[in-house]
Parts: structure tokens; sequence; C-alpha cells
């Protein structure tokens, strides 16, 4: 993908507290996460 210049977003919500995520391991680029699943307000998303 990253050949042809495109980015690899990821959707990381179920993943939060339960999984070692290791962004670089598998060359994500930008990885997405619902703050509500580590005890934020609903509806804050965080980028990685």
């Amino acid at each position: 993908m990253h050949e042809v210049g495109a980015i690899f977003r990821k959707d990381g919500t179920q993943a939060v507290g339960k999984l070692d995520l290791k962004v670089d391991e598998f060359d994500i680029d930008l990885m997405a996460m619902s703050a509500h699943k580590f005890y934020d307000p609903k509806g804050v998303r965080l980028c990685l």
C-alpha cells in the first residue's frame, strides 16, 4: 500500500486494553480509538 502513497488507517477501539497494540509492527500509519473505552467521555476519539 505504501508503495503507491496510500496511508493505512485502522480502528483499534475494540482492542484497547485487551491487546498489546504495537502499531509500528503492523505498519499502521494512523490508528483511531474511542476514548470512552478507557474512562474518557463518550464521543472523544484519539488518533495515534
